[in-house]
């Protein structure tokens, strides 16, 4: 099980968890491997006071993909996260994977040009943003960006930029399958800290973590 800290970075979390709800995809209930359903019963993920098994863990990336589908967000396409550490992310990241959407994990540190450069670079449609860390978005050129919608977490007023005003995340009550995806399909792209010039995509393919998925489920049964 992991236990997400203010230690941990986003970034050192994605290929575990995405590797866990590898294995977790790889069972379903009534299984005729009778070690499976003891699998999905197991804690996976602890946040705070949140505890998800792998099940709900599951559960919550096809939810949120069906909230990103219903929104028009599509295999392939970008979605910006800046989030602190916090289940959300997580659910996020989760849903983009599970209709193979893309997800871009920002820095939140990353203001100005640098964000200016990894929000254009990566083609973001979408940014989910932390609303403690909106003020991150000052001073971008939003018109330049291919930006068109930003759903914010814990905002207590919308967002402005530019043109674009926020909206709360909504999560849909209902899921939805997920897509199928080949070892070279796109999963995350990860920006480097750009001390040495502009911030540069590192694409992570779905054939970098399903492997670690396997391993994770053989160990369980």
């Amino acid at each position: 099980m992991t236990n997400m800290s203010d230690k941990q970075k986003p970034a050192a979390l994605l290929v575990e968890q995405i590797s866990a709800i590898c294995a977790a995809r790889t069972h379903r209930a009534g299984d005729a491997d009778p070690a499976s359903g003891a699998l999905l019963r197991q804690p996976l993920v602890r946040c705070g006071g949140t505890v998800w098994s792998y099940t709900q863990t599951r559960d919550e990336a096809a939810r949120f993909g069906a909230t990103l589908r219903s929104a028009g967000i599509q295999r392939g396409d970008r979605v910006a996260l800046i989030c602190s550490n916090r289940i959300e992310f997580l659910r996020a990241f989760l849903g983009c994977a599970w209709i193979g959407a893309v997800s871009v994990p920002i820095n939140t540190a990353s203001r100005g040009q640098q964000l200016q450069h990894i929000l254009s670079n990566s083609a973001a449609r979408l940014l989910i943003l932390e609303g403690a860390l909106a003020g991150n978005l000052d001073h971008l050129d939003v018109a330049a960006l291919p930006l068109e919608m930003i759903w914010t977490i814990d905002a207590n007023v919308p967002v402005r930029a530019g043109a674009i005003t926020s909206k709360p995340v909504a999560v849909v009550t209902d899921a939805c399958a997920e897509e199928a995806l080949r070892p070279r399909n796109m999963l995350t792209i990860l920006y480097t800290s750009g001390t040495t010039g502009p911030s540069k995509g590192v694409c992570c393919r779905t054939r970098s973590t399903s492997g670690g998925g396997e391993h994770r489920r053989l160990a369980w049964t």
